[in-house]
């Protein structure tokens, strides 16, 4: 039986994926019109010019392009350090002194502490009952490091005290 629903997905499949070509032959069709149109302007545009005018054009085009490679080739042989790229906006990643990250203690109020010990009672309550420790095991098993993250907590605050 399941192989007719099977069968209706394997048509969806072709039918997106002869509509996925149909859209990417129009885009090369005109892809390539354009190219042709722009190819024939500038073809256009060449047949007017005289031998010398494209001489000149040709000049103007392959003097700057050529001094300009040359003169990073030989920039790069000449051991001269070009000057760094500088970034004008920090990346939120970094430190704002540029170095690394130092680690900053954690500072936990007494409030803070106050509400995970009323958490840590209520755990601690919900043995008591049948359906108390339902709800325990349900939360046990979908937060497996729950009750380690409160010890961890808490022995942040009392490290803090102690200092």
């Amino acid at each position: 039986m399941l192989f007719l629903f099977s069968h209706r997905k394997k048509q969806k499949a072709v039918a997106a994926s002869a509509a996925q070509d149909r859209m990417a032959a129009n885009i090369v069709h005109h892809c390539i019109r354009w190219q042709s149109k722009w190819a024939a302007w500038m073809q256009h545009k060449a047949e007017r010019l005289s031998n010398k005018g494209k001489t000149i054009v040709l000049l103007l085009f392959c003097l700057p392009t050529g001094s300009y490679n040359i003169y990073h080739t030989l920039s790069s042989f000449s051991g001269k350090q070009l000057p760094p790229l500088t970034i004008f906006k920090q990346p939120k990643y970094t430190h704002p002194s540029g170095g690394e990250f130092s680690h900053v203690p954690a500072v936990i109020a007494e409030e803070e502490y106050r509400e995970i010990q009323r958490f840590r009672q209520y755990m601690d309550s919900l043995d008591q009952t049948p359906p108390g420790e339902k709800l325990l095991d349900s939360l046990m098993a979908n937060h497996p490091g729950l009750m380690d993250s409160v010890l961890l907590f808490e022995n942040l605050y009392q490290s803090q005290i102690k200092k």
